[in-house]
């Protein structure tokens, strides 16, 4: 009897707190919601802000703005750029004033941490077999679409990032290229631009081989996304109220290209190459000096790329 007297209250002294639970659970399942929703409405209001500064200007920030602690200076404000070009032509005869510049700071955005829950790390296993890397330099060749340009050409260089033993043999690799594209002397833009345009790039390309990778010979299929800054030096000199001259300009843009590669001699440590490609570059709205850009269309181009390649393991 006393036995079953004891049991009583013991259960009857756990009964709050085995209640008290699963109130305090709930309370803190309600909590958790309310933040996620607040959460998901403050990402859905910064997407919604994002949108209307462009794509363009969202790879900028992602790819040239790596301090956080400083403001970019942004220009705009001084017009079209295809009436800077004609008053920087021969052929103009009156005053080659522009408008002044609008400097904006552009703050930095705050990034996104996000926290993984801790948990434990189990390694799993992977088919991906690494198998060397490489180092390679390459030389280009192509041509633009339109009139305006004799071609492009120029040197560049390619560091394999990774090269891996799948069902399909891949290729990561960066790569980075300076191309000259000189202006024909019949174009209008030669009347305007002194030599011709830069081409200033780096970017990421993966080749996927279809051949195995030991063989003397592959073949492969290539593609890339790249970030060009084409530069000009115009042929007079331009001033602004202020009294700032303008000689250089630059645009920046986004490059992409698919293609395909043959490999005729690949060794232990050497391999010689040569790739065809074709792709477009689509550009900013807005100059270095803060012209808009009025003036440049899409470039869409094809190329030839040759490369020999140090390979290690």
């Amino acid at each position: 009897m006393n036995v079953v007297a004891c049991a009583l209250v013991l259960v009857m002294g756990m009964a709050p707190s085995s209640l008290a639970t699963p109130s305090a659970g709930s309370d803190s399942l309600n909590s958790r919601r309310s933040q996620d929703n607040s959460v998901t409405r403050t990402r859905s209001e910064s997407r919604h802000h994002d949108d209307d500064g462009g794509l363009f200007n969202f790879l900028f920030n992602l790819f040239f703005n790596d301090d956080d602690d400083d403001y970019t200076p942004v220009k705009s404000g001084r017009g079209s750029l295809a009436d800077a070009m004609e008053k920087a032509s021969d052929e103009h005869t009156g005053d080659r004033t522009v408008p002044e510049a609008n400097t904006q700071y552009v703050p930095p955005r705050p990034d996104e941490i996000h926290h993984a829950p801790a948990t434990a790390y189990h390694e799993k296993s992977t088919p991906w077999e690494e198998l060397y890397d490489c180092l390679g330099l390459q030389f280009t060749s192509g041509s633009l679409k339109g009139g305006d340009y004799y071609g492009m050409w120029g040197p560049g260089g390619s560091v394999g990032l990774a090269y891996f033993k799948t069902k399909r043999p891949l290729r990561i690799s960066a790569y980075a290229q300076y191309l000259n594209a000189p202006v024909q002397t019949t174009s209008g833009l030669h009347h305007s631009v002194r030599g011709g345009i830069g081409l200033l790039e780096w970017g990421v390309a993966v080749d996927v081989f279809t051949t195995p990778y030991y063989t003397f010979m592959g073949h492969y299929l290539t593609f890339g996304l790249g970030f060009p800054t084409m530069n000009w030096e115009l042929r007079n000199t331009l001033t602004d109220a202020s009294g700032d001259a303008i000689k250089y300009d630059d645009l920046d843009g986004v490059n992409g290209f698919i293609g395909m590669g043959w490999n005729p001699m690949q060794l232990e440590h050497f391999e010689v190459g040569f790739e065809a490609r074709m792709g477009a570059i689509g550009w900013v709205r807005t100059t270095r000096e803060g012209f808009h850009n009025d003036f440049f269309p899409t470039f869409k181009y094809v190329q030839i790329v040759s490369s020999v390649k140090y390979k290690w393991e």
